[in-house]
């Protein structure tokens, strides 16, 4: 699970601009006692359609940058541990490492006046949630 929160800005009609930062820790990956810590930066430019039944429908485009640290990877003291494991290890934290262009959808539902339920669903990020509108 990783903990986010997104910004997004409407800078002309139906066009918006969003940040999204998330966080997470990971316990035990990419081995047992190890701890890992991801950052998420997102960017997108989204595009709003009015749907039925007070949602809302904007396909978007953006670039993000996800970091990863995890020192303690492939430094493994215990002799149990072969140099094999200690590469995979790293080959682990360096397979989640990764920058580049996004694309997807987020859908948006009126709860109430300035409340939506937010779901985004694409290449950077599956997320379900809560929107604030203000």
């Amino acid at each position: 699970n990783e903990f986010g929160g997104a910004w997004a800005y409407q800078f002309t009609d139906n066009f918006f601009i969003e940040g999204y930062y998330g966080i997470a820790r990971l316990k035990n990956y990419p081995g047992d006692g190890i701890s890992t810590a991801t950052t998420h930066l997102i960017g997108r430019i989204k595009y709003n359609f009015k749907a039925p039944l007070y949602s809302y429908i904007m396909p978007y485009i953006g670039f993000q940058y996800y970091n990863v640290s995890s020192p303690e990877a492939g430094e493994g003291t215990d002799t149990q541990i072969t140099p094999a494991q200690k590469a995979a290890e790293l080959k682990a934290i360096d397979d989640l490492k990764k920058s580049g262009p996004v694309f997807g959808v987020t859908v948006l539902r009126r709860l109430v006046p300035g409340w939506f339920f937010k779901a985004d669903i694409g290449t950077d990020v599956m997320n379900i949630g809560f929107a604030i509108e203000f």
